[in-house]
Parts: structure tokens; C-alpha cells; sequence
């Protein structure tokens, strides 16, 4: 990654029981807790933490494309006016992983 991230890596899961949801790092431990007492709705809470534990992949993706549009961009620029659409695809992308990595 070329920015510095400040949260947890690794695999995310989403867990679940009687009276709460969390996400777990197996190598270090909680993420987030969220208690049933939280959100009424069992389904939502774990709609919440799914997505919470899918962010660092979701993250990656997201680096992974921001690099490939900066090299299309880059061969475009020779090519045609066309980079200025992608250009702007790229950074709404790097705006994201900013949000994501608490730059902004």
C-alpha cells in the first residue's frame, strides 16, 4: 500500500451470538463489538458487522484499481482527451481510502 494505514490488518470475521455481534482478528483479537442493545434488528446489526469485516478487503480492491487507473491514465494521456474522465474516477477512489484511512 502507498499510503500508511492506520487500522488492524489481516482477515476480518464477523461474529455472532445471543446477545451480540463482532468483528475478530484472529491474530489480534476484537475489532469492534456492537451489542444487540445497539440496533433492534438482529439482521441490521449484522448487516453492520459484515460490512465492518469486509473493509480491509474492500480497502485492498480499492488500492489495487487506484493503481491500475494511474497506469491507464498515464498511457491515455498520450492517447487522448479521454484521461479526464478517469481522472476524476481516480480521485473519488483515492478520496475514499483518505475517508478510510482517516486522512480526511
Amino acid at each position: 500500500m502507498d499510503k500508511l494505514t492506520k487500522f488492524t490488518g489481516g482477515n476480518w470475521v464477523a461474529c455472532m451470538n445471543d446477545q451480540s455481534c463482532w468483528v475478530d482478528n484472529g491474530d489480534n483479537g476484537l475489532i469492534a463489538d456492537l451489542e444487540m442493545t445497539d440496533i433492534e434488528c438482529p439482521d441490521e446489526l449484522y448487516a453492520n458487522v459484515s460490512l465492518i469485516s469486509a473493509a480491509p478487503e474492500m480497502y485492498e480492491e480499492i488500492q489495487i484499481e487506484i493503481e491500475e487507473l494511474q497506469e491507464f491514465i498515464s498511457t491515455l494521456n498520450h492517447m487522448s482527451g479521454d484521461w479526464l474522465y478517469y481522472s476524476s474516477r481516480l480521485d473519488r477512489k483515492e478520496a475514499l481510502l483518505a475517508k478510510a484511512r482517516g486522512d480526511l
